[in-house]
């Protein structure tokens, strides 16, 4: 019989316990620091951000975790051969989780870098390009919370332009309309075919002060196989719409179509004329039905809205009660990296109204708590078990906030204080929680004599979570009556009506 073995932990002199941090990351990143010597995490951002680490092409939002176990940090690999005389440089219980993440509000925060360093080629008292003080990427990259690769990319969907290495000049609206503007006379001139011309042929065309093109061939143009461009007629004529929303009243104005068609067509070249401005308005102008003009249209420009997510759709849905998928999808582009998190948004905060082709979105508040006959169906088996069949069931509605308690049932509403509810809900009530898997919510049941209420606590709208779709639980008057559930999309986004 193998005798046991001991083994010897020794504490460093002097010892710090906190002189270390853990960093947990996924296995090809770990994988990545092992076979590179180059690789390195970098933070990025103010001191009041959240906590952000960098790769050179990856972002990472970071969580600090505290666990129960201890965890000792050793000299040494485990391959080490004096494995059995371990020596402990630090001993901790917590440690910084680190998953990739997608930061909406770096976008916003990185134009609001570039708008601080405008640049207009027409302007004859501006410095020139290579004169200006612009923007270094270094400094971007103080301030923005994302690598350096992805940095570049957002760079690339700007009208940015680079005069010298590392320095960048966001060019402004003015002068972008004035370089259109001056490309529409060009394209109409037969010497310059807007379907296929090259760099070199537009660079000697454009006015002198205009230095650079390269923004307008990234933007504007597609590569035809020849290596010639071809400017894309629903990029050009949707930056020409867009300008003209600006313009009118500070967007304000309501257009009918036909006006708006022809403002737009005026700025057009000849090759563009015969398209209709209308059907390339997806994301930037919002149509509706008038009794005395139609058909009309306003401006409704994404840089326009809120840029919390949770604010952004209360207003959209305040514009327009239902939207289709595709129609809104612009509006919340900036919080969805790719189409599966856009459809775990739409699941998460709105309800589906149709069925194939004509399905419409809606987003439905605390409000919606106080009409529901039309929202009436079986309630599932999962719901029946956790419930228990035999119980007798009527709903009521609980929204918590920090001061008072408000409850719904039916078209009824009662509110008292907070520290009441809790009081009367401590004497005698058997009050249960149950977690409703990732749901951000309570589900308390209170059970009483013959009668079983199902309260729900959903955080407050300030709190910036926002419930999963919850089911309500409803019943009639004796044991044998069919249990129906009421279905809830979204956090309380407005207030209740008035006590």
């Amino acid at each position: 019989m193998e005798s046991p073995k001991c083994q010897t932990l020794n504490f460093a002199r002097p010892f710090f316990p906190n002189s270390f941090v853990l960093l947990e990351v996924e296995k090809s990143v770990a994988d990545a620091f092992s076979s590179s010597d180059s690789l390195s995490l970098t933070i990025r951002g103010h001191c009041s951000d959240p906590l952000v680490v960098c790769t050179s092409s990856r972002t990472f939002g970071a969580k600090d975790v505290e666990v129960s176990n201890t965890l000792l940090l050793l000299d040494g690999t485990p391959n080490y051969a004096g494995a059995n005389q371990q020596h402990i440089v630090s001993i901790t219980n917590r440690f910084v989780e680190l998953s990739e993440a997608f930061l909406p509000d770096q976008t916003f925060r990185l134009k609001a870098l570039l708008e601080q360093n405008l640049l207009d080629f027409y302007n004859e008292n501006a410095p020139a390009a290579e004169e200006s003080k612009g923007i270094k990427l270094s400094e971007l990259l103080d301030q923005v919370q994302i690598s350096e690769q992805q940095l570049r990319e957002e760079l690339a969907k700007f009208a940015v332009v680079e005069p010298a290495e590392g320095i960048f000049h966001l060019l402004s609206d003015g002068c972008q309309q004035k370089f259109l503007d001056e490309l529409v006379e060009l394209f109409d001139d037969a010497g310059l075919q807007i379907s296929a011309f090259s760099a070199d042929s537009l660079r000697q065309k454009v006015s002198p002060q205009v230095t650079d093109i390269g923004w307008f061939l990234r933007l504007f143009c597609t590569q035809n196989d020849d290596g010639s461009f071809c400017v894309c007629p629903s990029t050009f004529v949707r930056c020409r719409a867009q300008f003209v929303l600006r313009a009118a009243a500070d967007g304000a104005k309501q257009w009918r179509l036909d006006e708006f068609e022809q403002s737009v067509r005026r700025l057009l070249p000849d090759a563009f004329r015969h398209l209709n401005p209308c059907d390339f308005l997806h994301g930037i102008a919002l149509l509706s039905d008038s009794l005395v003009y139609g058909k009309t249209l306003r401006a409704l420009l994404p840089e326009t809205l809120p840029r919390e997510l949770g604010p952004r759709l209360t207003h959209l849905f305040s514009l327009k009660a239902s939207w289709k998928r595709d129609e809104l999808r612009p509006y919340v582009a900036d919080f969805c990296s790719n189409s599966a998190k856009m459809e775990e948004l739409l699941l998460k905060y709105c309800k589906v109204i149709g069925t194939g082709a004509e399905r419409w979105r809606q987003f439905s508040h605390a409000n919606a708590a106080l009409n529901r006959k039309t929202r009436v169906g079986v309630c599932g088996e999962q719901r029946r078990r956790a419930l228990g069949d035999n119980d007798v069931l009527f709903y009521l509605d609980l929204f918590v906030f920090s001061d008072e308690v408000r409850e719904v049932r039916g078209e009824q509403q009662t509110s008292r204080p907070r520290a009441e509810f809790e009081q009367k809900t401590a004497d005698g009530r058997n009050v249960k929680a149950m977690e409703c898997g990732s749901v951000k919510a309570k589900r308390v049941y209170v059970k009483e004599p013959n009668v079983k209420s199902t309260y729900i606590q959903t955080p407050h709208a300030s709190d910036g979570e926002c419930n999963e779709p919850l089911d309500y639980v409803a019943g009639g008057s004796n044991n044998n009556s069919e249990k129906t559930h009421y279905q809830f999309d979204g956090q309380p986004a407005f207030p209740l009506k008035p006590t």
